[in-house]
């Protein structure tokens, strides 16, 4: 029983671009997550205005 090719090339295919969509995608979730992540943090911490008395 031979293998039918063009079944085989086209759940290849689709496997690729499903990795590679994945990939995608989590990379932009990953730079969103950042950015929440950053904007959260100067959010919480209070901002300290640092003086230069120890001159």
């Amino acid at each position: 029983m031979e293998p039918n090719w063009s079944v085989v090339l086209i759940v290849i295919g689709a496997s690729i671009s499903l990795i590679v969509f994945l990939i995608w995608r989590n990379q932009k979730d990953k730079k969103a997550l950042m950015e929440k992540l950053i904007d959260e943090d100067e959010l919480s911490v209070p901002k300290t205005h640092e003086t230069e008395d120890d001159t």
